[in-house]
């Protein structure tokens, strides 16, 4: 019988508890299985992106060797977190069997949770050494950097008519995102924010620990190509023209301001070149849309975001459309502020009205949000347990960090730190809960936990 973690966090008087491999095993058979169809799970028609899976099946076939070493694998406060968390979403699926409304989309989601999360326990669950931590850490941002730079190119590919700028494998393709005059790239993905979800996190960790001087342990050797690397992948964001990715950056360089002195004075100064970029196109770069239609987003953003706050103005575009299905969220919550109405039951909801502040046009009430979905979907208790794994996975990091003897150790710590920070902030706009990339993160939170408490790993 399995003797759970202690939920209070104090492991050094309860033993960690143990389960069974073959229980995982089973999970990443299923997993990998679904995944690998090309139709399977779809939430209202749009199907799970075909990066996300064959992310998913390069790393648990990187990792089935080690599963199939262990005999048993222990549980940690984050794995348990998880657990309440798709207990509760079970639970909530179950009860959606008494509402009026399908149950088609609700279960596809609660699918979808199933098996990011059992990519989550394929990936997290297992102790790894040093040089297999950091090929981990390689194999993820050398993935990141391959889809960067197909995503270059289709910057060029599509604004000046060169071939391949569309892709097509089987149903899977991609779309043309347009900005003005400026095709936007989308490199694997259907459309660029779910593209900037992929890379943001894997950019802000890479940048982190070449700042503090570990990224040639993991890149390459030399220093001027790590910092040509960083260049490239910020270059290449700000084609993306995420808006989302623009809070989440902004929102995680504010904390990173203000908790950590060291990196206030390179805020200061990439801030400042970043605004003197921005006045350069603006002022000078009129007739080249593929420069100067990202810049003008990021000030068109900027000015609806302050307009807005100031309560005299109105917001339209994309940026209108995802505040007000945060606002038409809070709208379905307050129907059932403790179970919410159901998962992505929102998507059946036509009595929802536009607030005073948004001019735009019509559109589907879906959530478009992590937050929103989870307070409308599931209520406070379903928000509150997901909560939980972030704050779980704090827990872990603070530990690990404390736990590590060797500098380049907590250097990973923090890496991955700011990148659960700036996915988090994400998480508010641009990405659904299912997305794989969230699931990963936690997953390396739990490997460099574990990691930091093997005896080895301290010396």
């Amino acid at each position: 019988m399995a003797r759970f973690y202690n939920l209070l966090g104090r492991q050094d008087t309860i033993k960690r508890g143990r389960l069974s491999t073959y229980f995982n095993l089973i999970l990443l058979s299923v997993a990998s299985l679904l995944f690998s169809g090309i139709n399977f799970l779809e939430i209202n028609g749009q199907i799970i992106f075909l990066i996300h899976r064959l992310f998913i099946m390069f790393l648990i076939v990187y990792f089935l060797r080690i599963v199939v070493a262990q005999n048993q694998i222990g549980l940690t406060q984050l794995d348990i977190a998880i657990f309440v968390f798709l207990i509760i979403i079970l639970a909530r699926l179950i009860s959606e069997a008494w509402n009026p409304y399908p149950l088609t989309g609700s279960l596809s989601i609660a699918l979808q949770l199933m098996f990011v999360a059992a990519f989550y326990f394929s990936i997290g669950s297992h102790p790894v050494n040093r040089r297999k931590l950091r090929l981990l850490f390689r194999i993820w941002i050398m993935i990141v950097l391959l889809v960067s730079i197909y995503g270059f190119y289709q910057v060029f590919a599509r604004n000046i008519g060169l071939p391949l700028a569309n892709l097509r494998i089987g149903s899977f393709y991609t779309v043309d995102a347009h900005l003005g005059g400026f095709q936007r790239p989308t490199s694997l993905f259907r459309e660029p924010t779910y593209y900037s979800a992929f890379v943001l996190p894997g950019y802000v960790f890479f940048t982190v620990i070449y700042f503090y001087g570990e990224a040639k342990s993991i890149l390459f050797s030399s220093a001027r190509k790590n910092k040509l690397v960083i260049l490239f992948f910020w270059v290449n964001y700000f084609f993306i023209a995420s808006l989302g990715g623009f809070i989440a950056i902004a929102s995680t360089a504010g904390i990173a301001f203000l908790i950590q002195n060291k990196v206030r004075r390179i805020l200061t100064l990439l801030g400042a070149l970043f605004l003197l970029l921005l006045f350069m196109i603006l002022s000078f770069g009129q007739g080249i849309d593929i420069v100067y239609e990202p810049a003008d987003r990021i000030v068109r953003f900027t000015n609806s975001i302050v307009s807005l706050l100031l309560g005299d103005g109105q917001v339209r575009g994309s940026v209108g459309i995802r505040i007000t299905r945060l606002y038409w969220a809070f709208q379905v919550w307050a129907q059932n502020p403790v179970f919410g109405v159901g998962i992505n039951n929102i998507i059946y909801m036509s009595d929802l009205t536009f607030p005073e502040w948004y001019s735009g046009r019509s559109f589907s009430p879906v959530t478009h949000s992590i937050l929103g979905f989870l307070i409308a979907s599931t209520g406070i208790i379903g928000t509150i347990s997901y909560a939980w794994i972030y704050v779980s996975g704090y827990k872990h990091l603070q530990s690990a960090v404390k736990s590590f003897s060797r500098f380049s150790n907590k250097c990973l710590v923090y890496g991955v730190g700011y990148a659960v920070l700036v996915n988090f902030f994400n998480g508010f706009f641009s990405i659904p809960i299912a997305n794989a990339q969230s699931w990963f993160l936690f997953a390396l939170v739990s490997i460099l936990y574990s990691y930091s408490h093997e005896s080895s790993s301290v010396d």
